[in-house]
């Protein structure tokens, strides 16, 4: 039996979950400049200058359509959209590249330990991303695409809630200092988890998730204790 595995710069099986909204079509806007979000995110702001305001007003435009249910991102046909569809851009990608497989999977470590997250892909999976996977509209699917659906599913997210539940606490000081941890002993992140710190994580402002975004954490969380 196959199997297919990506690891993408680009959140989180089940944890942040968006029902699929009736009606919903996939008319995005139009981006200029061909940089994902997932690059945008580690840019300086005289980096950022280097890109036109129009394609900034696209992304905000895809995260004010995605909070409105504009988009039928349920590539997966399970009835809610998530970050696993997210990530069905990205292996769908790497099918494009190397051929059909009958299991997807994300691979990562648990206690030193090799787990899998597997999935079935279907042919109605494959078409239905394949008509409405391109996001930055530049004629061919790939991580750019998963990159700009997660920043647009999480935009609304609060920097340090890491897990997404509504609220900031030592939950998510935790998470912060496991993704630490195990970006310095090489271990193998799962998707949802590595995604959503890189975009949530970032609670200095200092573009780097590190000990101090999780000290931060605890400090917001003791502050909102004490109200």
């Amino acid at each position: 039996m196959k199997k297919i595995s990506i690891f993408v710069s680009a959140v989180i099986t089940g944890a942040m979950v968006v029902p699929v909204m009736a009606g919903a079509s996939n008319d995005y806007p139009e981006f200029p400049d061909r940089v994902s979000a997932s690059q945008l995110e580690n840019m300086t702001k005289e980096e950022k200058q280097n890109y036109s305001e129009s394609h900034f007003a696209a992304l905000e435009q895809l995260c004010e359509d995605f909070k409105n249910g504009k988009y039928d991102w349920d590539f997966n046909l399970d009835g809610k959209t998530d970050t696993t569809d997210a990530h069905c851009i990205g292996w769908y990608y790497v099918e494009k590249m190397g051929g059909k497989h009958d299991l997807w999977y994300d691979e990562y470590t648990v206690n030193g330990e090799t787990v899998y997250d597997e999935y079935s892909p279907t042919d109605e999976w494959r078409d239905k991303i394949a008509e409405s996977g391109d996001i930055d509209g530049d004629g061919r699917i790939d991580s750019s695409d998963e990159s700009l659906m997660l920043y647009a599913m999480l935009s609304e997210k609060e920097t340090g809630d890491i897990n997404a539940d509504g609220s900031v606490d030592a939950r998510d000081s935790s998470d912060i200092l496991g993704y630490y941890s195990a970006k310095a002993t090489h271990e193998t992140l799962k998707y949802d988890t590595e995604n959503k710190v890189k975009y949530l994580g970032d609670v200095t402002g200092d573009q780097i998730i590190d000990a101090r975004d999780a000290s931060d954490i605890l400090g917001i969380y003791s502050e909102n204790a004490t109200r």
